[in-house]
């Protein structure tokens, strides 16, 4: 079992805060000095979209309760901008650098998948979602009790190998042998009605692994997941 929880919003579609970047959020990163647009735009749309979602704002100083409560609804109704507009009123320094981009999709839009820690018991009492570690997400998705991408299986599955325990994340991320954590596109291509490849896999068309490496994902008739299969196959050799 994981010792720490990630903050999840049932619905029909996905249950990770997501959004998209906006033009808002790449002319917020494009104020920054030296600063990469796309790269900053989107750690800060992702921090927009995770207050949006479900109410945690990772700032160095987050705004008071009743500012909070009126962002939200402003934002329901004005969108992104509105969200720059109230960091500049209320002075909000955000604090993108603490994010840790652990995935890049490509399945088939293109996704990426931030890693944020809440940075106090006061700001995560501020989720409006619910709190769970990822292998309790994963016997709920079997059960049929909670619905998951794709990527977000493939994620909770590989939080569930990687990281049992959270202070484990800082070596985690410096060892570059990580699919999840590799810093490269994930371009999901369809082999069949019920399996997709990975990178890494034999078959894979734009990043092929070693002959008989296996990296794909099964799915069952209803589009579910039904396993992650993976080996590292074998090194090819010359005879003379």
């Amino acid at each position: 079992a994981q010792d720490y929880s990630v903050c999840f919003l049932p619905n029909d579609h996905s249950v990770l805060p997501r959004g998209r970047l906006s033009a808002a959020d790449r002319a917020l990163a494009r104020s920054s000095p030296n600063a990469d647009e796309v790269f900053l735009g989107l750690r800060v749309a992702a921090l927009r979209c995770a207050f949006e979602s479900v109410g945690v704002m990772i700032a160095a100083n987050p705004p008071p309760d009743f500012a909070r409560r009126e962002l939200q609804k402003i934002l329901e109704r004005e969108g992104p901008m509105a969200f720059h507009a109230f960091l500049d009123d209320w002075g909000i320094r955000l604090r993108p650098q603490e994010l840790i981009e652990i995935s890049w999709f490509l399945s088939p839009r293109e996704e990426h998948i931030f890693l944020a820690t809440v940075p106090d018991a006061s700001e995560a009492s501020w989720a409006q979602g619910f709190w769970a570690p990822p292998g309790r997400l994963l016997e709920l998705y079997q059960k049929q009790e909670l619905d998951l991408t794709w990527a977000e299986w493939y994620l909770l599955h590989e939080l569930c190998q990687e990281l049992p325990q959270f202070h484990g994340l800082p070596d985690l991320v410096a060892k570059s042998g990580s699919c999840l954590w590799s810093g490269q596109a994930l371009h999901l291509v369809p082999l069949s009605p019920h399996s997709l490849l990975l990178p890494g896999d034999e078959d894979h068309p734009q990043c092929p692994g070693k002959r008989g490496q296996r990296h794909r994902l099964h799915l069952k008739e209803n589009a579910q997941v039904h396993c992650l299969e993976r080996n590292e196959g074998f090194e090819q050799t010359s005879r003379l």
